[in-house]
């Protein structure tokens, strides 16, 4: 697995051995993710059940300003101070060793981020909780942008949170998310 582009592209990212303790973003999601962000130069990031770092460390290649990556597990942590250090994006990058959804709320109120990844282990209930808990420790706000990966058997549908766009690419969907407005600023 490569970055595919900006200022790192064709950079290897390395991946933890073992089966299933990791789904990076194929490349061709990657592509698609970014061509509808489009420039995400100087945002911040937070690339939440981060594995590999893939979508983070892609958003830096292309411009975003830092990233903070959640990850809990010992093995994927490894793999990326790893890559952070081989990419040399060690002063660009936060790591938080966090169990998502409820390990975020030790972080709440450090402030809000421009990009969200949320690329939870499939069908196993933690999308919406995730996506809660981001909302209650005050990381989303009014100008964040939530991509989320998920199957259709597990959908975002967190209140206080609209899809505005979604894109399938085999079992693989691919949910744009904004903040909606609360009832008494409506």
């Amino acid at each position: 697995m490569k970055i595919i582009a900006g200022e790192k592209r064709g950079h290897p990212l390395k991946a933890p051995k073992g089966k299933n303790i990791t789904r990076p973003a194929l490349g061709l999601v990657r592509e698609a993710i970014f061509s509808i962000l489009g420039d995400v130069n100087d945002w911040t990031v937070l690339d939440v059940f981060a594995g590999t770092g893939s979508l983070g460390f892609e958003a830096l290649s292309r411009g975003a300003q830092a990233c903070t990556f959640v990850e809990a597990h010992p093995k994927i942590v490894a793999v990326l101070k790893a890559n952070m250090q081989s990419l040399n994006y060690e002063s660009r990058c936060t790591l938080w060793r966090s169990k998502m959804p409820y390990g975020i709320k030790r972080y709440k109120d450090t402030g809000s981020f421009d990009l969200v990844f949320c690329d939870p282990p499939y069908d196993k209930g933690l999308l919406n909780p995730s996506l809660q808990a981001l909302l209650k420790a005050n990381m989303i706000d009014d100008d964040s942008t939530v991509v989320v990966e998920h199957t259709s058997r597990e959908i975002p549908e967190t209140p206080g949170l609209a899809c505005f766009k979604t894109k399938k690419y085999g079992q693989t969907l691919i949910s744009f998310l904004k903040k909606q407005a609360s009832p008494e600023n409506a």
